[in-house]
């Protein structure tokens, strides 16, 4: 019995799909069961380094273009001094320079090849080749080098080979005019998704198998595999509002596009899994409303909890913490304006928030809303780091998100005893605050939405600081987050992994 995770995504920042996704994967290898996590695309070193991180193992992963070469493991082996003494000798270098992960090779003042080297240095990913400058090359390895990548002069790949262990081409890849083209060494050629149809069929997937959609991006993908749905077993995991609302979204309203393939092939789908039971209701409705089929759908957290952390020095006072994110549906303008109105209520609060952003506009405008409320003394961007024991330091947390279709990092605050503070909008907001048992829930007005200072902002200062003010109650609120959270432990949520799992 083998478990097929479609998919990893390539050159996107991680969200807390890839941290459920990595999550799962963990329970189900804890099962003795064979996961395999699918690259639509080549992964990048970063890509690799990050699911690592994450707590895969690299024989986990499957990229679909290397496995026609017969590549099923990525892992690094290769020894980057050797390499390195190589290509300084092919190249006729005269100098090697260790910057970082990188090792560059030089030919007097210019660039000539560039290692990207594992944590350790020991080994490498890739080989970057450099011809005046430019990077005209790359090449991938593992146990040998499976890949190459060749550049036009804008930048683009025009060319990408893939070999097997004995250096022969297995596949080669041409991109023209924003297509692709593979061709095989018998001259047989396949776009795109029929490559990707001819990767599923080669997975031989059967009924002892289990097939986890958790990206819809790329309509090729759910073509493939949902055409599989006779002989397989197919599980959607919905990781995101599948309905906009007004008020809530700048993509518009009704049934999002992301899931409006599924929706539509909903028959050809066994078991559809949401976090939280509303959005089980919320999904019922939509997909009657638009007269799709109505598979089975489960309610099962999409993370588990290892362990409930609890502080082992003083949380620091009057402090806030958010952790997101940090972008528009986030509202973190929201978040820093409503710790502002609190410092202005009580000058000992201060607000850390930990995250990043990959718009630059939308950072400046951030760090100068700072600025411009004279809040650089009380309001601190942390940037983006491992937060596992970043929350026991902080007594409240504080979210302006306009939804959370689960809400992983409310669960995080709650397994560290943090009282919340949010906004009362669907689905893990209402999951994971009880207003006025762990944390309050404020009103929002779907008319405030593109308001940069709503009235919405006073009333949760005005919590948090009563939250502050009070310290029985922030130890009630403190003891009830802990409750909550205790339902999310391990042993509590992975049964129900395991009772999709084909008998």
């Amino acid at each position: 019995m083998a478990v097929y995770d479609f998919s990893l995504a390539s050159m996107y920042e991680l969200t807390g799909v890839d941290t459920a996704m990595c999550n799962r994967a963990c329970l189900f290898r804890e099962k003795g069961c064979e996961v395999k996590m699918i690259f639509v695309d080549v992964p990048t070193v970063r890509d690799l380094q990050l699911y690592m991180d994450l707590g895969l193992d690299y024989e986990q992963i499957l990229s679909v273009y290397p496995y026609f070469a017969d590549v099923r493991n990525l892992a690094p082996v290769m020894n980057s001094q050797e390499m390195a003494d190589t290509l300084m000798e092919a190249l006729r270098c005269t100098e090697k320079q260790r910057q970082g992960d990188l090792l560059v090779l030089w030919q007097g003042e210019k660039k000539a090849a560039v290692l990207h080297l594992t944590q350790d240095g020991d080994s490498f990913y890739t080989v970057d080749y450099y011809q005046n400058e430019q990077l005209v090359r790359t090449d991938y390895y593992a146990d040998a080098r499976y890949a190459s990548a060749f550049y036009e002069m804008e930048g683009g790949i025009s060319e990408r080979f893939f070999y097997r262990s004995d250096g022969s081409v297995a596949l080669t890849q041409v991109f023209r005019n924003g297509q692709e083209y593979n061709v095989f060494p018998d001259g047989s050629g396949f776009n795109k998704d029929q490559l990707f149809t001819l990767f599923v069929r080669k997975l031989n997937l059967t009924k002892d198998d289990l097939v986890i959609l958790d990206r819809p991006r790329g309509l090729f993908a759910a073509k493939a595999l949902l055409a599989c749905s006779d002989q397989t077993n197919i599980v959607a995991v919905i990781h995101s509002e599948h309905a906009l609302q007004s008020g809530l979204s700048t993509q518009g309203v009704g049934l999002h596009m992301e899931y409006w393939y599924w929706c539509r092939y909903s028959m050809c789908i066994h078991t559809m899994v949401v976090g939280t039971e509303e959005q089980k209701v919320e999904l019922e409705k939509t997909l009657k409303q638009y007269n799709f089929t109505v598979p089975r759908i489960q309610v099962i957290s999409p993370i588990c909890l290892g362990r409930v952390h609890r502080p082992v020095k003083t949380r620091k006072k009057k402090s806030i913490v958010c952790v997101s994110r940090l972008n528009e549906r986030k509202k973190i303008e929201w978040t820093i304006l409503t710790a502002v109105k609190a410092h202005q209520l009580d000058p000992e609060i201060t607000l850390d928030i930990y995250g990043d952003s990959p718009s630059y506009r939308y950072m400046d405008y951030l760090k100068r809303l700072i600025v411009e409320n004279d809040a650089s003394g009380c309001v601190s961007l942390k940037g983006c780091i491992d937060v596992a024991e970043i929350y026991q330091n902080y007594e409240v947390f504080l979210t302006t998100s306009l939804w959370e279709t689960f809400g992983i990092t409310l669960l995080e605050a709650a397994g560290s005893g943090l009282p919340i503070v949010g906004l009362d909008v669907r689905y893990g907001n209402r999951l994971f605050i009880e207003d006025g048992r762990n944390g309050y829930r404020i009103p929002y007005n779907p008319e405030h939405f593109f308001e940069e200072c709503p009235s919405e902002i006073d009333e949760l200062a005005e919590k948090v600081v009563e939250v502050l003010s009070d310290e029985e109650r922030w130890k009630a609120f403190s003891a009830r987050s802990y409750e909550i959270s205790e339902q999310y432990l391990a042993e509590h949520v992975k049964q129900k992994w395991y009772d999709l799992l084909p008998l």
